[in-house]
This record gives structure tokens, sequence and C-alpha cells, in this order.
């Protein structure tokens, strides 16, 4: 599958070079997380996922607030200027499409994204850590693949083909104590997307976060999936 998303997605030059810059970077985290699976642990894995989440993260919400306002970006010195994150997620909350955006979107932008560049500045200005908590960073790119597989239709395995898939590294790099909190995220993307009645829970995480005949949402566990299948059988 191609990365690249449908053409009346893109309005401009500009906005396909946004989500080609995004795409790298949310791809190139993808690959440092299987290699971690793979590889074994190892502070360049998760110190490029933490770089590369924040960059994919800033680049696709200016990608994403070019698409709804055609007046995105300011241009300054001639020149367009595109915030970093922390600035652009406020501009975000002030905006007057803020509240067009899905619930589980909101939730994301405000809540999980800014803790990024805490952990992206601390890497470039100051003593790494003697160990490198993903935690903010697995969060932040499941949900992030989450608004593009809905808005784009684009799934992560255009970047990471495997079974199990991809997100399970991810979730797996999530430290326990931020589990319910990603969960809960989780539901708000599903309750977004689906009709109540055809919500179910997770055997396995216990989320409200699969639907009928489709693996989990959050831990992406393929045999909730199948035990769906087999239940109605």
């Amino acid at each position: 599958m191609s990365t690249n998303p449908p053409s009346d997605n893109l309005r401009d030059h500009a906005l396909e070079g946004l989500w080609r810059n995004a795409s790298d970077s949310l791809g190139h985290a993808l690959a440092h997380f299987s290699a971690l699976s793979s590889e074994g642990d190892s502070f360049h894995h998760r110190k490029w996922i933490v770089l590369s989440v924040h960059h994919g993260a800033e680049v696709f919400v200016n990608f994403l607030l070019s698409s709804l306002d055609p007046a995105h970006p300011k241009v300054k010195s001639r020149k367009p200027y595109y915030p970093s994150l922390r600035p652009l997620v406020a501009q975000l909350l002030r905006h007057r499409q803020w509240n067009s955006l899905a619930q589980g979107e909101r939730r994301l932008i405000e809540e999980f994204l800014p803790p990024l560049c805490d952990s992206r500045d601390q890497l470039m200005h100051r003593p790494a850590p003697k160990v490198i908590d993903l935690s903010a960073s697995s969060i932040a790119l499941l949900g992030l693949l989450q608004v593009v597989r809905r808005r784009m239709g684009i799934s992560a395995t255009a970047w990471i083909d495997q079974s199990p898939p991809i997100e399970q590294d991810v979730v797996d790099s999530i430290d326990w104590r931020h589990l319910d909190t990603y969960t809960r995220l989780v539901e708000e993307f599903v309750e977004d997307a689906f009709p109540a009645e055809v919500i179910d829970h997770c055997p396995y995480c216990q989320g409200l976060t699969r639907t009928f005949g489709t693996d989990c949402e959050a831990c992406f566990s393929e045999e909730a999936g199948r035990s769906v299948h087999t239940d109605a059988g």
C-alpha cells in the first residue's frame, strides 16, 4: 500500500510536501520500533523514536491545519512560517475549526502531543536520560496513526507490514501505568467512528475498542478479532 493519500486530499504542492515529510518521520519511528523489538533494547532506537514522533506530529498537525484553513501558515519575511509543535497546538486550540475535529483528535492534540516537546528537548539540548521512557511517544504515535487511517485511508501496514502488526510493538513499549489512559483515548477514536451498538469489549485489554469482525484497535490482538468470528459462528 502506498503512503501517498488520494489526490483530492492534496490542495497544492505545500500540502503534498508537508504530508511527505510527516509520512517519512512516522515511518522512521515505526521502523525503529520494529528494530527495537527484533534487535533488543537500544538507546539509538529509543532516541530516534522520540525525535521522529515529535517531528512527525509537528509536520502532520501543520498539514492538518493547512488542510482545514487555506490561510495557514502565516507569511513572515515573505516566506510561509510553520509553527513548532507547542505554539502550533496553542494556535489550533483557539482556531475556529477546532470544534470540527473529532473528540479523539481533539484529545490527542491537546493532551498527548505537547508532552512530546519535553522529551524531544531533553535529547536535543540537555544530557540524555539513562533510560528513555517511550510511553508519551508511543501513545502519540498510535493516536496519529488513528487520525491518518481515518482521514486518509492509510494504515500502518503502508510503512511496516508485519505479523503481528507493528502497532503491537508500539503498545508493548507503553509503561503499564499509562495503559489505561491510552485505552481511553482509543475508545474515543472508536466512538467517533462507529455507532455505539457495534462497539464491543476486547477480552485482552478490556477496552471498548473493537467492533464486530475486527481486531482490537487498542491492543491489536488478532485473537480478539478471531473470537468475534468464533462466537458469531
